[in-house]
């Protein structure tokens, strides 16, 4: 299972509840199982609350100017074309999404992350709670410039993969 940002929770989740059915997980910017904060909601309405009046652009105007590299026009666009409303529910049902038991992560994880998304370290020393877990830092990157840095996270998952989950895959 391989998972981006939110997509990433839902991994562990699946790899938690289903252990015998996931044979690995890599996770691109997401990391921690834990449920939200009131503190975590706090930072995230500071993001979501102009899309009650400005739509998807007043939500890209918010986190965009942060992101390096710059993003490109398709990703925009996707973005851009999103229902703020959906966004929205998925946002909020996301701070009800219950805590997955580390331990219960059995099968190997990669956690790859951008180091600018994670400045504190906090994947890595997540992923070492983990039963056979790593972590994978790309160099100057931000969460969607992680997503976007295609062929480094391939060259970390790529191994990561033939080593965890060797012979046939059924």
């Amino acid at each position: 299972v391989w998972g981006f940002s939110f997509g990433a929770a839902i991994g562990f989740a699946v790899a938690a509840r289903h252990a015998r059915r996931v044979r690995a997980v890599v996770s691109t910017g997401g990391w921690n199982t834990r449920p939200y904060t009131l503190e975590d909601i706090r930072r995230t309405r500071a993001r979501m609350d102009p899309s009650e009046t400005g739509g998807m652009a007043a939500v890209l105007a918010t986190w965009e100017p942060d992101e390096r590299p710059a993003l490109p026009g398709w990703f925009r666009t996707t973005i851009l074309d999103y229902d703020h409303r959906s966004w929205m529910a998925a946002r909020y049902g996301a701070f009800g999404w219950p805590e997955v038991p580390i331990s219960a992560i059995t099968c190997p994880t990669l956690i790859i992350v951008g180091s600018r998304e994670d400045p504190d370290g906090e994947a890595p020393a997540w992923a070492a709670t983990l039963p056979d877990g790593r972590c994978e830092t790309i160099p100057e990157r931000t969460h969607c410039g992680t997503f976007l840095a295609t062929a480094r996270c391939l060259a970390h998952a790529v191994p990561f993969l033939d080593n965890a989950v060797p012979g046939p895959v059924s």
